[in-house]
């Protein structure tokens, strides 16, 4: 479901309404948890050392499954304005 939220070949319409839950499930599940910075497109942007602490993982680890998952471009994007 993450990956059709952010996938651009399909319309805003049916990729808006799932990023927007996700947001909100974020906020929910990991209230103590706030984006480190935006991207280009405005979307919070987490440290990934805030999101292994939340989740009681490694780095490393995160990294592997972002790596598995086809996502190590969205780790390692520079294109992020801090917010803090």
């Amino acid at each position: 479901m993450i990956e059709a939220a952010y996938d651009e070949r399909h319309p805003p319409y049916l990729r808006l309404p799932i990023q927007h839950e996700l947001a909100e499930g974020m906020r929910h599940c990991f209230p103590d948890l706030k984006p480190a910075g935006v991207d280009s497109q405005g979307r919070g942007v987490y440290r990934l050392s805030d999101l292994a602490n939340a989740l009681g993982a490694s780095e490393d680890e995160l990294h592997d499954l972002a790596e598995q998952h086809g996502m190590q471009r969205t780790v390692n994007d520079s294109d992020v304005t801090p917010i803090h």
